[in-house]
């Protein structure tokens, strides 16, 4: 029994082995393959320049962004309002003064955290950097780490810049400026300016409206040290007559430009004639009237040593910004006849300018007290051909060490009137007797 049961179990099992044979039928069609070598990625298509900036991007973003707190909403919506009509002035704390930038030049720079403000939010927007904008992937990272320029701020002479719009966190309005450069591992590239967080103080008004509210405040930030009211009286022989001088050139040139009548011979030499000279370095140069232009050239300069009490009238206000009086030269003057004014281009170092009338300081000495062998100054920009574009430039005082005007025994406005022969009639009456220039 048991021997007929084993035979049934094994052909049973035979029996289940049968296969089903189908014919396959193989595909004709090539499958290529690339080599790996010929495969370019995303960075390899990238011009030099910005595989440069890739890996200065890639190596900030690892190695320098610091983590800041997260702006709330609120903060956000505070923001956004102030981007959207931004303040003209703002200022620092450390006492730099800060305008608006509105065109020229626009430069950029890296900041040490992720700026969170969205640019698309803002209107009128230019603050923001063509990096991000990259259609590329590589730079579409999430992260927002270059800025351009918002602000110009001056201190001292000194630029600075403000990058970005402002922002407002933890109740304090923030924004970017320039610090010192960080030096990246090598092969890594140096961007030319970083950045980080500076706060901000928003300001209504610019530093000239500050410094002419008070020039003694700490908001105006200058150095102001006037001389006396009654040594400022000998200061307006200067203006009155200086005043008259350069109406009656200017007048005679625009004359002799528009109608082509001939440049006073009596003029001319008075024009070719130095005020004053002043010693610097060792070395002496002339001073001369600086011609009136067809509008008046200032030099934004703070704290000119004008006392306060002799201010009535803002054209007689120095203090601030006052006007360019005098071109200070270590060679005679040119001053072309042909055309009755201007000057040749001179350069740095051969020459200054004078801003105001001179100032007595007093210092009288020992000798007769005569204010003529006193202390004067003349006051102006010590470098005055800078890159600080005729603004803001560093001021000082020029010893003054010979006087060619002066009330009685040199040029004066009675000499002028008594002893001189007026090509013009109207010339005449303008100068000496106070009546107008009727063209």
């Amino acid at each position: 029994m048991k021997k007929y049961i084993l035979i049934f179990l094994i052909v049973t099992n035979c029996t289940s082995e049968n296969p089903n044979i189908e014919t396959e039928q193989t595909s004709t069609t090539q499958i290529s393959f690339t080599s790996a070598t010929t495969l370019i990625s995303e960075y390899d298509q990238l011009k030099e320049g910005d595989k440069k900036s890739y890996k200065i991007r890639k190596y900030w973003i690892q190695n320098i962004l610091k983590d800041v707190p997260k702006m709330t909403e609120e903060e956000k919506s505070i923001s956004y309002k102030e981007a959207d009509n931004p303040n003209e002035y703002v200022y620092l704390d450390n006492g730099a003064s800060c305008e608006l930038d509105v065109g020229g030049t626009i430069h950029g720079s890296l900041i040490d955290e992720n700026f969170q403000l969205d640019f698309d939010k803002i209107n009128n927007n230019n603050s923001s950097s063509t990096l991000e904008k990259m259609e590329d992937t590589l730079f579409n990272d999430g992260y927002q780490i270059t800025l351009e320029v918002s602000y110009n701020c001056t201190k001292d002479g000194k630029f600075s810049w403000l990058y970005g719009p402002l922002f407002f966190q933890d109740g304090q309005w923030w924004s970017f400026t320039d610090t010192d450069d960080i030096d990246f591992p090598a092969g890594e590239g140096n961007y030319w300016r970083q950045s980080t967080r500076v706060k901000v103080n928003l300001g209504t008004k610019s530093k000239w409206e500050i410094c002419s509210d008070n020039i003694n405040s700490d908001e105006c930030g200058v150095e102001y040290n006037p001389t006396t009211e009654f040594f400022w009286g000998y200061s307006k022989f200067f203006i009155e007559l200086r005043e008259k001088i350069t109406i009656w050139d200017k007048n005679s040139r625009t004359m002799l430009r528009n109608s082509e009548i001939a440049y006073p011979e009596e003029l001319l030499p008075i024009m070719s004639s130095p005020v004053f000279d002043i010693e610097e370095f060792g070395e002496t140069y002339n001073c001369y009237i600086y011609p009136m232009a067809s509008m008046v050239y200032y030099i934004r300069n703070h704290g000119y040593p004008q006392p306060l009490s002799s201010v009535e009238n803002g054209e007689e206000n120095f203090i601030n910004w006052p006007e360019v009086y005098w071109l200070c030269l270590k060679e005679e003057i040119q001053f072309p006849n042909e055309i009755g004014g201007g000057f040749k281009d001179f350069n740095n170092g051969d020459f200054y300018l004078g801003q105001g009338p001179p100032v007595l300081r007093g210092d009288f000495g020992n000798r007769d007290p005569n204010p003529r062998y006193a202390s004067w100054i003349m006051w102006g920009p010590s470098n005055p051909e800078n890159d600080f574009d005729n603004d803001l430039k560093p001021v000082k005082e020029f010893n003054i060490t010979k006087f060619y005007w002066w009330f009685d025994d040199g040029f004066n406005l009675l000499d002028l009137c008594l002893n001189t022969i007026f090509t013009y009639e109207k010339d005449y009456d303008f100068v000496c007797l106070d009546k107008g220039l009727n063209n």
